[in-house]
């Protein structure tokens, strides 16, 4: 994997920036919204998985044209509780080692960067962990979704990213009281609570798995398959891009009498298309109302009024996970309003 030199990014901060980097953050933070989010009420908890809508970021360290820790921790502060990433297997060109790394690419084939840098998948990982449950985040309480989209045709890199994700999120990744981290579209959402739940794309590459065994008792090795909670593209996840989506016939959902659950059979992601790359974000309120979609990360790099609407629908509700039966009374009572009734 080709990559430009590294942008040195410093901490965090609302301040007049200088550094391209810094510069290009700063124009990307809100300055409309006066937050009034809180973790998920306890009334609301327990629902299953598949009955929320979770507020999300697509290339979540992307800031249009570098890739910056201190994007994610703003998208935190801002009560982002899923984030997704594409991770790359690069080189270093004075070492010659390879290590796992967060970037943003549109090549099919892995081999060069949009980006101007790339971040440490280690260091990205640690940045989301130690914000999530901190006061970094006003709705630390919540679980923390992690999506792995691992882009890389050298097998390597998933012994290398599990070792990243031993490193970094072990001691907060969910598992049962049986010891089993999996979770499913009927898990309850109590279950997760204060918990990273980690997601790894399997349509990249369905045999992923085979590549993950440790076969040599003498090295130390690290299977990625022994940390994941969930496979995003399973029967658990649906995932599709956005036109996918918008291709099909709507998928009326009914709300259930006692306003907390719906008739929704399963649990949704959906992605931003890769090409055009300043296509718009699209209306939430369509994704919601006329196909249950649960997940849908915006383009928090790219401000336009749908990322507006996305941010007051969760700022509304006061919320980072809503109730997927609430987000359907939310809109259809706009609709009413907008339509006059």
């Amino acid at each position: 994997m080709e990559t430009r030199t590294s942008q040195t990014i410093e901490p965090f901060d609302l301040g007049v920036y200088t550094d391209p980097a810094k510069a290009e953050l700063n124009k990307l933070i809100d300055k409309k919204i006066k937050l009034n989010m809180q973790s998920i009420q306890p009334q609301y908890a327990d629902l299953p998985l598949k009955e929320y809508c979770i507020k999300a970021s697509y290339n979540s360290a992307y800031t249009g044209t570098f890739m910056n820790y201190d994007m994610l921790t703003y998208l935190l502060s801002r009560g982002v509780r899923f984030f997704d990433l594409e991770v790359y297997y690069v080189k270093d060109p004075k070492t010659g080692e390879y290590s796992p790394q967060v970037g943003y690419s549109t090549d099919g084939k892995f081999i060069t960067m949009d980006s101007k840098n790339t971040l440490l998948l280690d260091n990205v990982l640690s940045t989301l962990v130690a914000g999530a449950f901190s006061q970094t985040s006003p709705t630390y309480d919540d679980p923390l979704f992690i999506n792995l989209r691992i882009r890389s045709n050298n097998t390597d890199i998933y012994k290398a990213v599990a070792a990243s994700v031993d490193f970094t999120l072990k001691p907060k990744l969910y598992k049962n009281s049986n010891g089993s981290r999996k979770v499913t579209k009927n898990t309850l959402m109590s279950k997760l609570l204060g918990t990273v739940v980690l997601l790894v794309d399997k349509t990249i590459d369905r045999d992923y798995r085979s590549y993950c065994a440790c076969t040599d008792a003498k090295q130390t090795c690290y299977d990625l398959t022994k940390y994941i909670n969930m496979e995003s593209g399973s029967e658990d996840m649906n995932l599709n891009r956005y036109t996918d989506i918008l291709a099909q016939n709507n998928v009326p959902i009914k709300i259930m009498n006692d306003n907390l659950r719906t008739d929704i059979q399963y649990m949704n992601l959906v992605l931003p298309n890769v090409l055009p790359e300043n296509a718009s974000n699209p209306a939430i309120m369509t994704f919601i109302t006329s196909y249950g979609i649960e997940i849908i990360p915006f383009k928090f790099y790219q401000r336009d009024e749908g990322l507006l609407e996305y941010e007051n629908f969760f700022n509304e509700n006061n919320a980072s996970l809503i109730p997927l039966a609430r987000g359907l009374a939310y809109f259809q009572k706009m609709m009413r309003l907008q339509n006059g009734g």
